[in-house]
């Protein structure tokens, strides 16, 4: 089955409890971001780069901890 690796954690050198407290924090920015993005697009001008600024700092994150 696809997008199933139990191999995961070893691959990321981490804990459960940590890589579950980085996937938690990133799903509630995203959360945000989703929030942010809704909101933008009744009010253009407010918010015109929040999301993708967050997604950014995200990737450079996952980046940085796959190192």
């Amino acid at each position: 089955m696809k997008g199933v690796d139990f191999d995961h954690l070893r691959k990321t050198r981490e804990g459960y409890f940590t890589h579950m407290l980085h996937a938690t924090r990133y799903s509630l920015i995203f959360a945000g971001c989703a929030a942010f993005c809704l909101f933008h697009a009744f009010v253009p001008f407010l918010f015109v780069n929040y999301a993708s600024k967050r997604a950014r700092k995200i990737i450079n994150n996952v980046d940085e901890r796959q190192k």
